[in-house]
């Protein structure tokens, strides 16, 4: 899975590393046994979550994050980052939120299909120089 993170070059590979394992929920999609889409249901980390909320200025509450989500390139507009989002979003109970790349247009459009609205204000990213950070809650 960390592989397949990495191809997608959205988030911080050391922090998923330590992450991925602690995911109370992951959904993947495969074929022939091998994993071409990937969503996860991150623990909360109130933390994390403060420091979301002091980036976005929106009062962000303790709630589980929706994120690693990533489709291998080869297989990518074919629909499988939203069969796997789908699936894992439609077993969420309670508060969500993700933090998405401004123009990421694909995981924006999953998110709003999934009842996600954008809050907050945009913020820099630390992994990718010029680029901003969204916060969608749902």
């Amino acid at each position: 899975m960390i592989a397949l993170l990495e191809q997608g070059r959205e988030v911080d590979l050391a922090s998923a590393r330590q992450e991925l394992p602690k995911c109370p929920g992951i959904a993947v999609l495969r074929d022939a046994g091998e994993i071409v889409a990937m969503c996860a249901l991150k623990r909360v980390r109130s933390s994390y979550v403060a420091s979301i909320s002091k980036k976005s200025g929106y009062a962000l509450t303790d709630a589980p994050e929706v994120g690693y989500v990533v489709t291998d390139c080869r297989w990518q507009g074919r629909g499988c980052g939203r069969t796997v989002c789908t699936a894992m979003l439609q077993q969420a109970e309670g508060p969500l939120f993700a933090t998405v790349r401004e123009g990421n247009e694909g995981m924006i459009r999953i998110l709003q299909a999934n009842g996600f609205h954008q809050k907050g204000r945009c913020w820099p990213s630390d992994l990718r120089l010029g680029m901003s950070i969204g916060l969608w809650i749902r």
